[in-house]
């Protein structure tokens, strides 16, 4: 049994790799440059080795917001597109890979791994962001941001 192993809950970097049985075959890391998780992984692992893959395994967090948000998808997009099981596990049962190996058979699937946050996102719009309206009057992004969708403005720097 071979399943993809998927693990970015540290900022700036990931991992992935093959978990077989009770081994661990290969892991790579993803260094912070890298242009993304996908096309590192497209790079290392063929599509006819997904296909041929018993599952994908993720580690759902806690962790960074951007990055476990990032390996999640990943991984709930490449089972939707393989058709291949789907994993969740939370980041001290990444720390034995081996054990995890041994566990995966008796798990049961699912079929979407949500993030676990290791901290509330902290996101918002900048704002230097005006909202532009059709009169050329610009306001608050944040005071006028409900109807902006209605009225059919948009976002300009």
């Amino acid at each position: 049994m071979k399943w993809l192993f998927i693990d970015s809950r540290t900022r700036g970097s990931a991992s992935f790799g093959w978990l077989t049985d009770s081994v661990v075959s290969k892991i790579w890391q993803v260094p912070a440059e890298a242009p993304g998780l996908v096309s590192f992984i497209s790079r290392h692992i063929s599509g006819a080795e997904l296909a041929q893959a018993d599952g994908v395994c993720v580690v759902s967090g806690p962790g960074s917001f951007s990055s476990i948000r990032n390996g999640t998808l990943v991984a709930n997009l490449l089972a939707r597109i393989y058709s291949l099981p789907l994993y969740g596990i939370e980041a001290p049962e990444a720390e034995d890979l081996k054990a995890l190996a041994v566990s995966l058979p008796k798990r049961k699937a699912v079929s979407y791994v949500a993030p676990i946050y290791d901290q509330e996102p902290n996101v918002t719009l900048p704002k230097h962001y005006v909202v532009k309206k059709d009169s050329g009057r610009s306001e608050d992004c944040l005071s006028v941001a409900s109807s902006a969708a209605r009225e059919g403005s948009f976002f300009t720097k």
